[in-house]
């Protein structure tokens, strides 16, 4: 096109700012993404549940139970000598006051007579109240995340990092993963990156999303999915020589075409996922 051999370039051509300085652009006519294709494994994803369950509340639990055996022992070695009641003995004495609690909703049947005893007291309260409020946190931020990661488990670079990731060999999903680190694996084609996917060779398999939104429309997406998260969007449109009367007549008719919902109805026809990136 440069050499003026052909005036038009069309396809899937990508709007870099390095071609922006040899051609002039047409309206995009799509939004094409590289994405993860990952497998949808109930039972894995609900050990990933209960793993998270343990990390969020593990140490809140941790920390309740430390603190909540000095209060007792504390309460105990305190109040011993102005109870009758509460036994003199170190192991007796701790379970009394657990018992206590337990089965009346209070460690004893007096209040405290000493000023420790007192503290204790209203220190629990706060306490209670303080862990209270971080239980409440972590809950409502552990159910965000997990259900967020129960729905789709690649939710950054990160979570890629840690896998063996797969893609088309010397394809721009392939170039990007190396650019960025990712432990890749080349192969043949879509069909060759899911069958492993789903042997387990790999952990997720990087494409475009109009090429793994077609080919999964037409297979069926039992067992493998496409991940929300994007990598790299890119628009597409075709390509005229720069100051190319034909720009402006291209452009108008494509603007005809949408106001039809023309390309929504080719997407349609190829892609489910993909077709809102076809409604510019």
């Amino acid at each position: 096109m440069s050499t003026g051999k052909i005036d038009l370039l069309i396809g899937p051509l990508s709007v870099t700012q390095a071609s922006l300085e040899q051609a002039d652009f047409t309206l995009p006519f799509y939004v094409d993404k590289v994405v993860p294709i990952v497998t949808h494994d109930c039972f894995r994803n609900l050990c990933r549940l209960f793993e998270m369950m343990f990390v969020s509340f593990g140490w809140i639990l941790g920390v309740f139970i430390i603190l909540y055996a000095l209060y007792l022992y504390f309460l105990w070695y305190y109040e011993r000598d102005h109870m009758i009641t509460l036994p003199e003995g170190y192991r007796e004495g701790i379970s009394h006051l657990f018992w206590k609690h337990l089965l009346i909703g209070r460690h004893t049947d007096e209040p405290p007579k000493s000023i420790q005893g007192k503290g204790l007291i209203v220190s629990k309260i706060i306490l209670s109240y303080l862990l209270l409020t971080v239980l409440s946190g972590t809950l409502i931020s552990f159910l965000t995340v997990a259900l967020s990661e129960w729905a789709d488990p690649i939710q950054s670079i990160s979570d890629l990092e840690k896998r063996n990731v797969g893609a088309i060999t010397d394809s721009r999903s392939f170039k990007i993963g190396k650019n960025l680190g990712i432990k890749m694996f080349p192969f043949g084609s879509v069909q060759e990156g899911i069958k492993a996917l789903k042997s387990g060779q790999i952990g997720a398999f990087l494409s475009d999303l109009s090429l793994a939104d077609a080919y999964l429309k037409d297979v069926g997406r039992k067992g493998v999915d496409i991940s929300h998260f994007v990598l790299r969007q890119d628009l597409h449109a075709f390509a005229t020589r720069p100051g190319s009367p034909l720009l402006r007549k291209i452009n108008e008719e494509m603007v005809n075409l949408r106001k039809k919902g023309v390309p929504t109805k080719i997407c349609k026809g190829y892609l489910e996922k993909g077709v809102k990136d076809c409604d510019l």
